[in-house]
Order: C-alpha cells, then structure tokens, then sequence
C-alpha cells in the first residue's frame, strides 16, 4: 500500500446530514468507506465509458416497466475527454 494522504471534505449541515442518513440506511460506519465506494463507482463507470460503453444508472420495477434514470453530467463530461 502507498502513502496514505488524508481528504478534507467541506458539506454544509443538509448535506452531511444527507450522507450520514445514507450511510445509517447502508449500514456504512466509516466516511472512508463511503468515499471508497464512491471511488470503484466512478472508477468503474469511467473505465466502462472508455470502452465505448453507455453508462446510466437506472432503476426499474419488477415487472421492468416505469424505468427511471439518473442523469449524471459528469458520464457526458468524460465521454467527450475520451
């Protein structure tokens, strides 16, 4: 493992009320290891990406009908960097 560096992050009150709720919800105890899912999601999407694949992240129900997406620029972003 190489050097370990430590990461400020800077939320106003909503938002790290947010993310403590998600991370209660998740059964998540660690901001690291929040930050570390959030790391192989976007690792993940932008290595799909380059490999010319659509990425969105969707929800559907059982039945797959009422598809729901999430839109994320920043998947718009990196394809036009690829």
């Amino acid at each position: 493992m190489g050097r370990v560096r430590v990461v400020r992050l800077e939320l106003d009150d909503k938002k790290f009320s947010v993310v403590e709720k998600l991370m209660k919800e998740f059964g998540i105890h660690h901001n690291k290891e929040t930050l570390n899912l959030a790391y192989r999601i976007l690792e993940w999407c932008l290595k799909e990406i380059k490999n010319g694949r659509i990425v969105e992240i969707t929800s559907m129900d059982e039945k797959k009908e009422g598809v729901k997406i999430l839109d994320i620029p920043i998947f718009d972003r990196s394809k036009k960097q690829v």
